[in-house]
């Protein structure tokens, strides 16, 4: 029984690398971080005495690399694709470059009815110059807090906005639109100043306008006809302003911007600014709206961008809503398929297989229809191809009709995914 205990300790201590003989603990714990040391308390084991503390240290690159320290970077190992050499070079010599300061707590002992030695150390890790050095040789992407507009756009593309007028519950766009004219100023100016920053801008004005002369609007839900607008602006992102004046031809004038950016297949806000301009020697609202743009606008497009950058690996937010069309002759709790499997089951594993991580909220099921109004999808797919709505729709569609064998259509409007059963 006691060599039974060992036996245990040992195999819930350490990990052996593929690569060698060489072994590493990962029993890690963090003791404190900033953002540019990670001081961690480490296990380590050596068939030579001299070499127990050396692998403590190592060990906690080692459990830092590829499980992860609970407390720290979200608890996921740094390594996100391997590189066999880089890490043979980095634990022979190249980790004492990374070594802020070292001190062992408890001195090499050897392990009852073991030929080995234990050690356990104290390490501060230089973390920023080595997530730096990791994300340089493409072990790892570049960290979300370091991730710029550039990164964003060259990874994903910004995501596309459009700006609206913040409404008040007892007002309409329209009403907005034809009398608010700070409003009005505020919506457009903003629009420039994304345009200007290389944003593609979904045009809220004409859409709206498009809206009413087709008649799509009931003028007794007008509310609800405003929010159907945003779903399904195609805009991955609408941001909301509203605008303060204070207008003195004495002491000069000056406005504040109030913004508030979010995603539009969720409402997860992405970012929020309100701030005041300096006081200018005019009383024109146009110019002083440019200069809260000039002041405020790049900052917030990059607050957008860093948080719409998590779609890369949090996943892009859609929706999906499955109906039952007029003439189908198959529902939700259908058994369907070479085992008979009940067709809502079926699709909710679907979904669970190809979101992001598995993460999905299902709103409602009925046997008539079935929504899940947040599925995480991720930006590209097994190919290293873009990911979009379109794409994850399709992609359903055809696991239905072909490997199901359950006849249906797909309608796309922005993030919104409609598929209808025929």
């Amino acid at each position: 029984m006691k060599k039974l205990g060992v036996i245990l300790v040992m195999l819930a201590l350490f990990a052996v690398s593929s690569w060698g003989q060489t072994e590493y603990s990962t029993s890690a714990t963090l003791v404190s971080s900033s953002d540019e040391v990670l001081t961690l308390q480490s296990l380590g084991v050596s068939d030579k005495k001299k070499e127990a503390v050396p692998n403590a240290i190592k060990s906690a690159f080692y459990t830092l690399f590829y499980r992860g320290i609970s407390g720290y970077n979200n608890n996921k190992p740094l390594i996100q694709r391997n590189n066999q050499y880089y890490v043979d070079k980095f634990l022979d010599n190249r980790y004492t470059m990374f070594v802020r300061s070292s001190k062992t707590l408890s001195e090499p002992e050897k392990l009852s009815d073991t030929k080995q030695y234990k050690a356990q150390v104290e390490v501060s890790i230089l973390i920023k110059a080595l997530v730096k050095d990791l994300v340089f040789e493409k072990l790892m992407d570049n960290p979300l807090s370091e991730v710029t507009m550039e990164d964003t756009k060259k990874e994903i593309g910004l995501p596309s906005i459009m700006v609206v007028p913040y409404k008040k519950e007892d007002e309409s766009y329209q009403s907005i639109l034809q009398n608010d004219f700070d409003r009005r100023m505020a919506v457009s100016k903003v629009q420039d100043g994304f345009n200007q920053l290389g944003v593609t801008t979904v045009d809220f004005e004409g859409r709206l306008n498009a809206m009413w002369r087709s008649m799509d609007f009931n003028a007794n839900t007008a509310d609800s006809d405003e929010k159907s607008l945003l779903m399904n602006s195609d805009a991955d992102v609408y941001v909301i302003v509203d605008i303060q004046k204070d207008i003195s031809s004495t002491e000069g004038s000056r406005v504040s911007l109030n913004m508030k950016a979010y995603e539009t297949a969720s409402g997860n806000i992405l970012a929020s600014r309100q701030e005041w301009t300096n006081r200018f020697r005019t009383t024109e609202l146009d110019r002083l709206c440019v200069y809260a743009v000039e002041g405020q606008l790049k900052g917030f497009l990059d607050d957008i961008a860093l948080n719409f950058a998590r779609t890369i690996g949090d996943g892009t937010s859609v929706v999906l809503h499955i109906a039952k069309g007029p003439q189908s002759k198959l529902d939700l709790n259908s058994q369907v398929g070479p085992q008979k499997y009940i067709l809502s089951s079926l699709i909710r594993r679907w979904v669970r297989a190809n979101a992001q991580d598995g993460r999905f909220h299902l709103r409602g099921l009925v046997p008539e229809a079935m929504i899940f109004d947040d599925i995480k999808i991720p930006s590209k797919d097994a190919d290293g191809l873009p990911m979009n709505a379109a794409q994850f729709g399709d992609n359903l569609l055809f696991y239905l009709n072909s490997e199901v064998g359950v006849p249906c259509e797909m309608k796309l409007d922005g993030k919104t995914i409609y598929i209808t059963l025929n």
